[in-house]
């Protein structure tokens, strides 16, 4: 960490998510405090929805699963070709538990409410989503409501955001 204190210009770290003296994610954090210009790839150990978004709130450039680099799946060459073109990448394999989970609220979701969360995607008002499904406006207020329930957020716009990124929506 002292090193990274006296840096003037940008280096490329690679860091693992779990150090024997600390925290991985802690040393991007302060790397990123101290030069914000450092680039950064992170190997995850222990794959997660929290892991991932972690790194994505720090900027990281790379996001690397452990076991992709042991099954020699070319995610190492992919990544480290990314952010040599200024590209951030992160691990298919880190995602398909994204769309896993995605696929699970859909299952929790009913067709209606995933119409109903479409609409909203859309820009549409309660009463618009009532005029076009013929359906009174509290009705409509009370879907979006359990939406907003299911989905674990608070507002319209984060609803949108959690379905695209689980892609309930297109």
């Amino acid at each position: 960490m002292i090193y990274l204190k006296n840096v003037k210009s940008p280096h490329w770290l690679l860091v693992s998510e779990q150090l024997s003296d600390g925290s991985g994610l802690d040393l991007l954090r302060e790397s990123k405090r101290f030069l914000s210009s450092h680039r950064t790839l992170l190997l995850i150990n222990r794959p997660g929805k929290s892991n991932l978004r972690i790194a994505r709130g720090l900027n990281v450039d790379a996001v690397l699963n452990e076991v992709s680099l042991e099954q020699r799946s070319g995610a190492l060459i992919n990544a480290l070709t990314s952010m040599k073109q200024g590209q951030h990448f992160e691990d298919p394999s880190l995602l398909e538990g994204e769309r896993i989970v995605g696929r699970e609220n859909a299952k929790v979701l009913s067709e209606r409410q995933l119409e109903i969360l479409a609409l909203v995607a859309e820009g549409l008002s309660n009463r618009q989503i009532a005029d076009q499904l013929n359906i009174s406006v509290n009705t409509a207020r009370d879907h979006l409501s359990e939406i907003l329930t299911r989905l674990g957020v608070s507002n319209r716009a984060s609803a949108v955001s959690a379905a695209l990124r689980l892609g309930l929506i297109p």
